[in-house]
């Protein structure tokens, strides 16, 4: 096993410097900031691991169910094996975690870390996001706003809450459907333009 040190201004250079060196099988082990602009992140990858039993081309496949239950049983210690050899990651630091939870949302990587050198912790995280995701008033100017998507996503009800907010702003609206496939949809818009107002 090979346990390595890496120092850098930021938590994604120093993961580009722990995937160079050491590979994509590289773990963490601990992080720290050091400094205001110092992250220290200490590695490690098992070159000479547990290694399965390679198959042979020839081998034969188990046949009966007592043969199958102690193939199971082989794989399972192996398994047990190799999170004891310290395969298994360890995510101490706070930004860390913070980075595998977005991930985990499916965030691309590169945002996840700018994401994660600007947040501390998780209420920053939130500060952070926000400052990030840009709203706009949709319905400062006098413009039209169309609703289309397949049945059941919401249209309906953004419209309300549209509509609902652009007469509290003082507006006028208008309400036009082209529905005319689902039962009860003019009607549900005039239900929902009366009590508007």
């Amino acid at each position: 096993m090979k346990i390595k040190k890496f120092h850098a201004k930021t938590f994604s250079e120093v993961l580009k410097m722990v995937k160079k060196d050491l590979g994509p099988d590289a773990v963490i082990l601990s992080s720290e900031q050091l400094k205001e602009n110092m992250v220290e992140v200490v590695a490690a990858v098992d070159y000479g691991g547990i290694k399965l039993s390679e198959p042979s081309c020839a081998a034969e496949k188990p046949t009966d169910l007592s043969e199958l239950k102690s193939e199971v049983e082989r794989l399972k210690e192996a398994l047990v094996q190799m999170k004891k050899s310290g395969y298994e990651m360890k995510l101490p630091d706070k930004k860390l975690r913070i980075l595998k939870l977005l991930l985990k949302r499916s965030v691309k990587e590169e945002f996840a870390l700018r994401l994660c050198e600007k947040a501390g912790n998780a209420e920053s995280l939130l500060n952070v996001l926000t400052e990030e995701i840009k709203t706009m008033d949709t319905l400062s100017e006098k413009k039209a706003v169309m609703l289309i998507g397949p049945t059941g996503v919401g249209k309906t009800s953004t419209l309300a809450k549209l509509a609902s907010q652009a007469i509290r702003s003082g507006k006028r609206i208008a309400i036009i459907t082209l529905d005319t496939y689902r039962i009860g949809a003019v009607e549900q818009l005039r239900f929902f333009a009366r009590i508007l107002g």
